[in-house]
């Protein structure tokens, strides 16, 4: 079973994916909690994070730049973080799916900057 990889970090928020999935997700202690899982539409991942209690400014930076739909998002991005998640290994991988914490970081590479 593929781990989930974390997108984006914002806070103590998190978007991930588990490959069939977006996953919303919140820190606790050390941990992350899975909130809510959506494969369908940014208007609905958007929605679900509200429903979860993400605040609005943190759910904007979480899904800026994602494209329309999961499929669209799988076909484009999730790929090329599979591959560049399996050369990594030990303390490298885990560095590298887990951003800190304070910051905002994307694992999107140019889709963000378009």
């Amino acid at each position: 079973m593929q781990r989930d990889i974390q997108i984006r970090i914002v806070d103590r928020w998190a978007l991930a994916s588990d490959g069939v999935q977006w996953v919303v997700q919140k820190q606790a202690g050390d941990s992350w909690v899975a909130l809510k899982f959506i494969r369908s539409t940014k208007h609905t991942l958007e929605w679900s994070m509200g429903r979860a209690g993400v605040p609005c400014h943190i759910r904007e930076r979480l899904i800026e730049g994602l494209p329309d739909t999961f499929d669209e998002w799988r076909e484009d991005v999730w790929h090329g973080l599979v591959k560049q998640s399996r050369r990594l290994t030990g303390e490298t991988a885990k560095a590298a799916m887990t951003p800190p914490q304070t910051t905002s970081t994307s694992l999107l590479g140019d889709k963000e900057a378009a």
